[in-house]
């Protein structure tokens, strides 16, 4: 036989929906459940909790409910603090799916792009490494990596035609291509997680010296993570053929980050950067 136990007040009227509540806990694999209910008659508030009994082996055997009343300014606290809970959640699985979007686009945009393909992949790698052999493997690269992947998200408004031209760009073209950091930056804006992201693409163009765009900062003043991406970046574009030069060594890349640190680069990301491309090059 089943047992019911109610402890607290067993007068209100939630009592008529007390079966599909009990119907639900058995069906979702809960095993308890809580809910508000307001007495038609009195008026009073009450606040319900369903714990559902099982024996050793996970048989129900029985169902226990606690009723407690709750004066109103408490209900409305625990409204508020549901419908809180509910919009954080909403917030996280939107800001999740636009951030699939957006690894979604980078990778169409490369694609578009043949010169450039598997391009923010390798800065994601290179930045995450770097960032692993100065900060440990403790530290959370989940900025770190997504800022690498999504770096160049703002070429999405630039056309194919300037993106894959052969000769050398004009001053025209060289300003529209600029334009990419900030548009970047504006794709990314409407996720409030992604601040800390959205700063670093907008700024992985600046150097060190204040010679960078868009806002000419310079030192410390550029965002850590741009930073990183700064050197990332330049690497695996040296290095990369372009349809108006072709690649350098890596060797010789590492040389002219190495001659522009504290110049275009931030000298102690430089530093980090050789040790690593120097274990790399002794495995």
């Amino acid at each position: 036989a089943r047992t019911h136990l109610n402890l607290g007040f067993a007068s209100n009227r939630w009592t008529s929906d007390v079966k599909s509540v009990l119907d639900h806990l058995r069906t979702s694999n809960r095993s308890s459940l809580t809910t508000t209910a307001r007495d038609s008659k009195s008026g009073r508030i009450f606040r319900n909790t369903f714990s559902l009994l099982q024996d050793a082996s996970g048989c129900h055997i029985g169902t226990v409910i606690l009723t407690k009343e709750i004066a109103a300014p408490r209900y409305v606290g625990f409204a508020a603090g549901d419908c809180r809970a509910d919009l954080e959640t909403l917030s996280r699985r939107l800001g999740g799916l636009l951030v699939e979007c957006l690894e979604t686009l980078s990778d169409v945009l490369e694609s578009r792009e043949p010169y450039t393909l598997g391009h923010s992949l390798r800065v994601r790698d290179l930045a995450v490494a770097m960032a692993r052999e100065r900060w440990g493997a403790s530290m959370d690269l989940a900025a770190v990596s997504l800022a690498g992947q999504l770096h160049d998200i703002g070429k999405v408004a630039v056309s194919p035609d300037i993106l894959t031209k052969p000769g050398r760009l004009t001053d025209e073209e060289w300003s529209i291509i600029r334009t990419h950091p900030v548009v970047g930056e504006s794709i990314m804006q409407p996720v409030a997680r992604l601040g800390e992201i959205a700063k670093a693409v907008r700024h992985h163009h600046e150097r060190f010296d204040g010679s960078g765009y868009p806002d000419h900062l310079a030192g410390n003043a550029i965002p850590a993570l741009a930073r990183i991406l700064a050197i990332a970046d330049s690497y695996d574009s040296m290095t990369s053929v372009r349809p108006y030069r072709e690649a350098i060594s890596p060797s010789e890349a590492i040389n002219e980050i190495q001659a522009n640190a504290g110049v275009l680069y931030d000298p102690d990301w430089v530093r980090v950067f050789l040790k690593l491309m120097r274990r790399n090059k002794s495995e």
